[in-house]
């Protein structure tokens, strides 16, 4: 009787602990599975499903029980990160022309072509770096490839200091959209006669009215110190998360002290905020929100975010916010507090959740099926080799965007002795079945024993 039992207790772990032939052990742990659709391709791609509300409430904290496999079974690595938008954002920038040939012309006029430094395209602008002040000359402005025929670009430019006069000066010429990398610009007037601003005099004391002022003008050539294109660069930046609005599974309104409490139960998104929904006008709150904690067998309630909610309507002035925001959390139930003081309570006609989106992204195979699988309490964190990934996504490798299926229940889902015993009521009844099942054990033992024939007999 014995060995059977003991052969039965045996079986019945086995059967809880062991996977289903060709599963990987952590996948048979996982209580939850979602196909992942939109994906089989007949190459490698970079597969991203967004996660959805199911896998949210079903999820570790920190994602630590997400695994994802092949239609074959085996572990995948994978990266779940927030999402972000991103913003193209325009960096003007310049470069120092690199001049060829410098050509003196008729008419008194000179001629520069200059080509644009390697990696530098579509310029927007050019400029003249020169010691000079007051000064006026025409400019015009040709364009080519590497090869091929000039194209005028600039008919009538004109660049000029006027500071004898005024702070006023233009030492650029703006160029139209182009693709040229070679530019020869003709310059105009390069010398010209500016009368000093000093003058002398000379006066003859023996034929007075006949003074002779003497005005002496110089002849400047235009000096050029080097010419600066101007250019323009697309940058992504990132401009924050993507944010998304989640409805509450329930929530309850009560007058606390003073308080307007509303009490929140949530699916456990990532949520950031909360975004009041009230008819009430003319009010400017403070609102507090919390979420449990249990410390030394107490529950308390813990300060994650506050701030302040207002309306004003008012002859034509309107002003409005009526969000919250907190660190990320992931708590199944919330606490937002209004604080009234002697003012009349708010109307709370309901309550949105704010926060950010995750993704799953992966590496998939040719003609592969995947599946997602979650729900395993007080799961390891895996650890994964991504660096193929994270290199491939920081080339710009492009996401192909797939999505989650209905939640089904994971059929290579074994229970574990470790997630049985984890609730104290089922250790305890474990342990009386098992002290149970010795006492009646050493009791037929003892019976036997006292059947036994005595020695001798």
């Amino acid at each position: 009787m014995k060995r059977r039992i003991t052969v039965t207790y045996a079986s019945l772990i086995a059967a809880a602990v062991l996977p289903v032939s060709g599963t990987s052990p952590d996948i048979s742990r996982c209580r939850y599975a979602k196909p992942i659709e939109g994906g089989v391709s007949v190459q490698e791609q970079i597969l991203a499903a967004v996660l959805d509300v199911e896998v949210y409430s079903g999820t570790e904290p920190g994602f630590e029980d997400v695994r994802l496999a092949g239609d074959d079974g085996v572990e995948m690595p994978y990266l779940i990160d927030v999402m972000t938008e991103t913003r193209t954002r325009t960096i003007d920038r310049t470069c120092t022309g690199i001049v060829d040939t410098l050509t003196e012309k008729g008419d008194n006029r000179i001629e520069v072509v200059a080509h644009l430094p390697e990696k530098v395209h579509s310029p927007t602008s050019l400029s003249f770096v020169t010691p000079l002040r007051d000064f006026q000359h025409a400019i015009r402005v040709f364009g080519a490839g590497k090869t091929g025929e000039w194209q005028l670009l600039v008919p009538e430019g004109l660049i000029f200091d006027y500071s004898r006069f005024m702070d006023v000066k233009n030492l650029s010429v703006p160029l139209p959209a182009n693709s040229c990398v070679r530019f020869r610009i003709e310059i105009g007037n390069v010398t010209d006669e500016q009368e000093s601003q000093l003058r002398s005099l000379t006066r003859h004391a023996a034929a007075p009215g006949a003074d002779v002022e003497t005005v002496t003008v110089q002849r400047r050539p235009f000096r050029i110190e080097r010419i600066v294109f101007g250019y323009s660069v697309d940058r992504e930046e990132v401009k924050g998360n993507v944010k998304r609005d989640y409805a509450p599974a329930k929530i309850a309104v009560d007058e606390e002290g003073g308080n307007t409490v509303v009490s929140v139960v949530t699916h456990r998104e990532p949520l950031t905020g909360f975004v009041l929904d009230t008819s009430s006008s003319n009010f400017r709150r403070i609102v507090r929100v919390e979420v449990p904690e249990r410390r030394d067998g107490v529950e308390r309630w813990r300060l994650v975010g506050e701030g302040t909610v207002t309306r004003i309507s008012f002859r034509g002035y309107n002003k409005e916010s009526l969000q919250v925001t907190f660190q990320e959390q992931r708590s199944e139930r919330y606490r937002v507090v209004i604080v009234n003081n002697d003012n009349p309570p708010l109307q709370v006609d309901g309550l949105v959740g704010r926060g950010n989106c995750y993704r799953l992204t992966f590496l998939a195979s040719p003609s592969t099926e995947y599946n997602l699988y979650y729900g395993w309490p007080r799961a390891p964190e895996p650890s994964y080799d991504v660096a193929a990934l994270v290199a491939l996504l920081r080339q710009g490798q492009e996401r192909v965007e797939v999505f989650l299926g209905d939640q089904i229940e994971n059929t290579s889902y074994r229970a574990q002795i470790s997630n049985v015993l984890g609730s104290r009521v089922l250790f305890g009844a474990a342990v009386v079945l098992m002290v149970g099942a010795l006492g009646w054990g050493l009791f037929k033992a003892g019976k036997r024993i006292e059947e036994l024939p005595e020695e001798g007999e």
